[in-house]
Formats: structure tokens, sequence, C-alpha cells
């Protein structure tokens, strides 16, 4: 035996058959939770998973191709009808969600949502827009009546900014 096929035979002996190598495609299509991969030979899978696991659980990490990008997806069992994506060159979408933190990253829109059981960063800034724009102050005179015409339009700025960004 060859020292490689030693070698070979010991690192399978550590860790086990490793017959499930990845395999390599393009994203056709996508679904919410699977995506479609068109391999090399033209053969096309459907059904590939976005996440490891399908089981309705709300904490995971799920990565949504865009079509057209070239992917990585493995085989659980080594069967071609359980597959799981594990890497793609180009995402439209991430999502992670742990313990009640969600937080999407979406390029179609070009947004992004942070938010967790009881508020979401975009509510807190709409909650900030909303106290700055009914600020009273006491003055000699009394309370003030409201905001300056300059402060209004930086305060507009503001809120079209945040909207630009955020869900």
């Amino acid at each position: 035996m060859s020292e490689y096929a030693k070698i070979k035979e010991l690192i399978r002996a550590i860790v086990g058959d490793m017959s499930n190598l990845p395999i390599f495609g393009t994203v056709t299509s996508v679904d919410s939770e699977t995506c479609t991969i068109k391999l090399s030979s033209g053969l096309k899978i459907p059904d590939v998973r976005l996440r490891a696991t399908v089981d309705g659980s709300t904490d995971f990490l799920k990565l949504i191709p865009k079509i057209g990008s070239k992917a990585l997806v493995l085989s659980i069992t080594g069967e071609l009808d359980d597959l799981v994506m594990i890497k793609c060159d180009e995402t439209e979408k991430i999502e992670y969600s742990q313990d009640g933190l969600i937080i999407s990253i979406d390029s179609t829109d070009k947004k992004i949502s942070i938010k967790n059981d009881t508020t979401s960063l975009h509510d807190i800034f709409d909650k900030l827009s909303a106290l700055i724009t009914n600020l009273k102050v006491n003055t000699p005179a009394g309370p003030s009546v409201g905001l300056l015409p300059d402060t209004i339009a930086e305060l507009e700025v503001f809120e079209t900014t945040y909207n630009s960004l955020l869900k």
C-alpha cells in the first residue's frame, strides 16, 4: 500500500467516510425555504434547502441566494433528494433569527430590519422623530409653540434618510 493510501485510510478512520462531497451548481429559482440548483451537466435539482433543517424553528441563519449565483450544496444522507445549500457567491437576502432577535438584510430594496419581541430600530427612529416634532421648551415668555422652519427641514431630511435604510 502506498504512503498516500495509508494516509487516506487513517483520515477516513478518524473522520468517517467522506463520500458526501460538495456539489457545485447554479441557482435557477428560489422559494421561501428552498431553491433549485442546475448542475454543469444540465440536471436541475429542486427542493435544495436554504437552512440545514426546515423544522419550523424560529432560530436560524438563512442565506437566500440571488438567481444565477454559483452555489455549493451538500447531501446530508448522500442522496440527491436531501440537499442543503452550504455556500453561495451572491446573496439576495440574509435572515438571522435567535431568541426573538430578528435581523434581515435585503439587497432587493437595499434596506435592513433589526427588531426583537418588543420593538424595532425603525420604530425607535419613528418615536424619536415624533418626539422632536412635538418638542416644547420653557422660555421666559412661556412654553415654545413649535419648531423653527430650518429645524423642520432638517427633521424631514432625517426621516427620509432613515426610511431609505430601515424597514
